[in-house]
């Protein structure tokens, strides 16, 4: 019931360059994370960029309905406040052939509700990161990773030269 975050864990934390929230199954991936003693706090404390990824679909049975900031406020609602400083949004087409696999699974692009995002002050960074190659409405890899790298080093000199990135 009570799980203590290894040493390193935090330290690492504490020391890392930019952490990064996702992508992945929001209750079962993410969110268990972020309810070890000491993560959130830590995450929280970090001067780094805190950056939550989020999923390009909904799913079935977890998130249905879920827009962006649906999220963001779950995990808000089960680490606290201030662990998250961006939000990376797919705002891409997806390919009719991977739509219509997942919509008939009951799943739904994630919406994105850019006025919440503005009241709760959280950065939103919208990009075309779906993979197109692929018969699975997910995010393209090196996509993802190049606008990590790059535009948030432009909006947080910080990155430049980063030597660690914590990924939850």
């Amino acid at each position: 019931e009570h799980v203590d975050a290894a040493d390193k864990v935090v330290e690492s934390i504490l020391q890392a360059d930019i952490i990064v929230l996702g992508p992945g199954s929001l209750y079962t991936s993410v969110i268990p994370n972020l309810l070890v003693n000491d993560v959130a706090e830590a995450i929280r404390r970090s001067k780094a960029p805190r950056v939550y990824i989020c999923n390009v679909m909904t799913q079935p049975g977890e998130t249905d309905g879920y827009t962006a900031f649906d999220h963001v406020s779950a995990i808000l609602e089960h680490a606290g406040d201030g662990i998250i400083d961006y939000c990376i949004v797919n705002n891409g087409e997806i390919p009719q052939k991977a739509l219509k696999r997942y919509q008939e699974d009951g799943a739904d692009i994630v919406e994105i509700d850019r006025e919440k995002f503005l009241k709760a002050k959280i950065k939103l960074i919208e990009a075309d990161l779906v993979n197109k190659d692929s018969e699975f409405a997910r995010h393209n890899p090196r996509r993802l990773a190049f606008l990590i790298a790059n535009f948030l080093s432009e909006k947080d000199g910080r990155l430049r030269g980063a030597k660690g990135v914590f990924i939850v």
